[in-house]
């Protein structure tokens, strides 16, 4: 069922740089190493923002002398996601527009995976706190598009109160 990711990097997965100078050595069945690789390539497709892949456990089957076994994984890929645009709502502050737009230009049309609302949460703070806004937080939500996988970051800022420096002592 892979159609987007290549057989080769998924078989990737399986493969260990255990021998000398790191070079891969002829693979050897251990259940639970292919269990393990399982779950790599899960991770990595939705990495790569197909966030409804369908990994199924691997099905085996032994040769007839049981000396080697093919292994075969069912994978639906399903949609991959991109993001479509980022949209700021909130306490935008004039003064950070420059640095907002690099922010949603660096996001829109990337892949989305979940981890991407926590990187662009920790960006938008950290822009926020460079001048003074300590408190800063965005809330950010998703909203799936008509268009299978496209998907729009809507990030609610609340910015807070801009702290100075009162006294040094």
């Amino acid at each position: 069922g892979n159609r987007a990711i290549q057989s080769e990097t998924l078989l990737d997965f399986f493969l260990e740089p255990s021998g000398p100078l790191g070079m891969q050595q002829n693979m050897i069945f251990i259940e639970s190493e292919v269990k393990n690789a399982v779950g790599k390539i899960r991770d990595y497709y939705r990495g790569e923002g197909f966030n409804d892949v369908k990994v199924e456990n691997p099905l085996l089957s032994y040769s007839e002398n049981r000396s080697g076994v093919t292994i075969t994984i069912q994978t639906e890929e399903g949609a991959k996601y991109f993001i479509n645009d980022v949209v700021l709502t909130g306490k935008i502050i004039p003064g950070l527009a420059r640095e907002i737009e690099k922010i949603k230009n660096d996001f829109t049309g990337k892949s989305y995976y979940v981890r991407r609302k926590l990187m662009l949460r920790s960006s938008l703070e950290e822009v926020y706190d460079t001048i003074g806004y300590a408190d800063a937080e965005s809330k950010i939500n998703t909203v799936q598009l008509d268009e299978p996988g496209r998907i729009n970051l809507i990030a609610d800022i609340s910015s807070g109160e801009q702290v100075r420096i009162s006294e040094i002592i």
